[in-house]
């Protein structure tokens, strides 16, 4: 198997599987065929996998190779990729900084909010990080159920439970198997009938 296709393929399955070094096996194999010398998109997952394996040197070695290159319609993706590696690296305030340019470019599923809300959390800026998962909830999409999460998370970081306990049963209400938020809501019931 040696068509770009076929080592695709394998790759969704690797990826399926969380088999990261096998999937990084077979990023290197397309990315060294003449067939995908501009194949951004498969550069931008295998950066993501780089991040994933904590080879970050690489992961920026590559990005930077790209940078110039990168096609118009991959420009939030690869903002975000920047964003997650300056996130492992603790650069929360550059990672920030990318995922919300990111959210400039493309806005339809507040997902680039969400990363971040997260890192502006990560720096201590609760209120800011407030502030972007409440613009990510306004946008909807897939992530509203994460979004909530990490919104109640935000709201219990400052202490306030009650609304912090009605975003979590908006994340129960979107996501009826989640057993996480479940226990948070028993949580924060012990801890507003202390307060009473």
């Amino acid at each position: 198997m040696s068509s770009i296709n076929d080592l695709l393929e394998l790759l969704e399955d690797a990826e399926e599987l969380d088999q990261l070094a096998t999937a990084r096996h077979l990023y290197e194999k397309i990315l060294v065929k003449d067939e995908a010398d501009e194949n951004y998109a498969a550069t931008l997952m295998y950066v993501a996998n780089l991040v994933d394996l904590g080879d970050l040197n690489h992961a920026e070695a590559t990005l930077a190779r790209i940078e110039e290159e990168i096609p118009e319609d991959l420009s939030a993706a690869f903002l975000s990729q920047r964003g997650d590696l300056q996130s492992h690296r603790g650069n929360y305030a550059e990672a920030e900084k990318d995922y919300r340019e990111a959210n400039k470019i493309d806005s339809n599923e507040g997902e680039y909010l969400v990363f971040a809300a997260q890192a502006a959390f990560q720096q201590g800026e609760v209120a800011r990080a407030e502030y972007l998962i409440r613009e990510a909830i306004a946008i909807g999409g897939e992530v509203l159920d994460e979004a909530y999460g990490n919104l109640a998370g935000y709201l219990v970081a400052q202490k306030r439970y009650q609304e912090a306990k009605v975003c979590y049963e908006k994340v129960v209400s979107l996501d009826t198997d989640n057993d996480h938020a479940r226990e948070w809501i028993e949580d924060l019931n012990r801890v507003l009938k202390l307060q009473a």
